[in-house]
């Protein structure tokens, strides 16, 4: 099944004159910043901040955004390449026109990426990020503290900054993030697709995702049968993948698949967040055997 991802939006912002006069005029005013980019690792390193950047862009033209894998890797090549090319003028008394034709070209080629991966297969990209919240108010939606957590304890969509991970473990908690942005150098935050994540059966104590696997999953259900059986098959297999008496907290609501559950081996809590929101709620299965 092929699937259309959304992307009319992003190729309209970097079709748009205006924007790219903008970021050409940036660029311009900064370019003696790049004759200072001397070595392999300045270049990977700013192209990285450049292509962050892109990317939160592009979260805010479309949270449900999903890239095949191996276009990150097109699109990093190609802030690697603008880079190199502002570099390449930075000796000139370049004019805003050289720029601009740098910027356009870089464009052009995002574009043609964009339009590609319209076609690509569903459950098959990373999702792109959609926002970071503190660890204190995700403690408070998810209705848990350090002390009652039960180990290990894993992150489902915890963000680059990963900061729910970092609370548990600085309260000596075994805790694992997944995020399908960034991994951290310490291992506590593996860069991984939830949808292809090993979980481990009867492993986990606490597993939670706030605003992020059952987001995703919930707009599946409206939108796309084959991608909503693809979530279903992952969600039994995260419940499974809990100890006995472990909890999997995670907002918002599946009201069907809860409903479905077998009562034998699983109890279902709810928090309200919002009244009269209950698709908002919070929710807490427990894996009883």
């Amino acid at each position: 099944m092929t699937f259309t991802n959304g992307t009319d939006e992003l190729v309209a912002y970097l079709s748009d004159a205006d924007t790219e006069s903008a970021m050409a005029r940036r660029i311009l005013a900064n370019l003696s910043y790049y004759q200072n980019i001397d070595t392999g690792e300045k270049t990977e390193a700013l192209a990285g901040a450049i292509y962050d950047w892109f990317m939160r862009e592009c979260v805010k033209r479309n949270q449900y955004l999903e890239f095949p894998e191996a276009t990150y890797r097109e699109i990093f090549s190609l802030y690697r390449d603008l880079v190199a090319s502002l570099r390449s003028l930075a000796g000139d008394c370049s004019t805003e026109s050289a720029v601009t034709g740098v910027v356009r070209k870089h464009r052009l080629a995002l574009i043609s990426i964009v339009r590609e991966i319209s076609g690509a297969p569903r459950g098959k990209g990373v999702i792109l990020p959609c926002a970071e919240y503190s660890a204190d108010f995700q403690m408070g939606i998810l209705a848990l503290t350090p002390r009652a957590v039960t180990g290990p304890f894993l992150d489902i969509g915890c963000g680059e900054g990963a900061a729910l991970v970092a609370a548990m473990r600085a309260a000596g908690v075994d805790a694992t993030g997944i995020d399908q942005y960034s991994g951290s150098p310490d291992g506590s935050v593996l860069r991984a697709s939830w949808l292809e994540f090993s979980y481990r059966a009867d492993y986990w104590g606490t597993i939670v995702s706030h605003m992020a696997f059952s987001n995703h999953f919930s707009r599946a259900l409206k939108t796309d049968p084959e991608l909503a059986a693809l979530y279903r098959s992952v969600y039994l297999e995260i419940l499974d993948s809990l100890k006995v008496g472990g909890t999997f907290r995670y907002a918002p609501a599946l009201r069907r698949e809860e409903a479905s559950l077998d009562r034998e081996r699983f109890s279902v809590g709810r928090k309200e967040n919002i009244a009269g929101e209950s698709d908002l709620d919070t929710v807490i299965v427990t894996r009883l055997r």
